[in-house]
């Protein structure tokens, strides 16, 4: 099978219906959403980063460009990256391992080349910023240099509240005001612990055949 179809294949398998702009809460860059983008996006888990990147995808799609999302590089060799320089955007989620392992230095720096030279766009993100991130081939430091550097920024409290509604009505249920003002002031209040807790809510509502209210998230918060 062309290599070309492969990559679409795992693409088709890896991007989300539900990652789109429209849906995205929060302020999308700029630098994201130019006709070439050379970005890398980086910030702490659960800014919505992988939201982000897969919602351009769809967004290029849609307007029938081919695009190639790998949400973990670190979970394959530095192999997949032969001939991905003919998509017309690429986007590396969770990069920051790969860019650390000296195997992968070499491969990313040439594919970089390849991208600018045939015009292409490209986007990576991280927790890290890609000058702290230990990267022993100083040519490949220079072209995390001539990125753009985007941070990803925490939503605001009426956005997390807007997230965990929009979160509880993709499993299919409402959450009320009051549970949510309840989660608000019992939990962590980073993103990342209200999606968790949130999921675990989803699973014992299932579980227990038990609507979601405050008792129940009580009983999940060991409260």
């Amino acid at each position: 099978m062309p290599e070309l179809v492969t990559s679409q294949l795992l693409l088709d398998l890896e991007l989300r219906p539900e990652a789109t702009l429209t849906n995205f809460l929060g302020r999308v860059p700029r630098e994201l959403t130019v006709e070439q983008p050379w970005v890398y996006y980086w910030g702490q888990s659960g800014t919505g980063r992988s939201h982000l990147l897969q919602a351009i995808c769809h967004a290029w799609q849609s307007n029938e460009k081919r695009v190639m999302y790998l949400p973990d590089p670190g979970g394959v060799t530095p192999r997949i990256l032969k001939n991905l320089h003919q998509y017309d955007l690429l986007c590396l989620d969770e990069a920051d391992d790969v860019l650390r392992d000296a195997s992968w230095q070499v491969p990313l720096f040439h594919l970089f080349n390849e991208l600018r030279d045939n015009g292409r766009g490209l986007l990576i993100a991280g927790r890290t910023h890609p000058l702290e991130t230990r990267i022993s081939l100083p040519d490949l430091r220079s072209r995390f240099r001539a990125m753009s550097h985007v941070e990803a920024t925490e939503l605001d409290e009426d956005e997390k509240q807007m997230l965990l509604h929009q979160r509880a009505s993709r499993y299919g249920f409402e959450l009320t005001d009051q549970v949510v003002a309840y989660v608000m002031s019992r939990c962590a209040r980073d993103q990342q612990s209200l999606l968790r807790l949130l999921d675990g809510l989803a699973h014992e509502s299932l579980r227990q055949h038990r609507r979601v209210t405050i008792p129940l998230v009580r009983e999940l918060l060991n409260l």
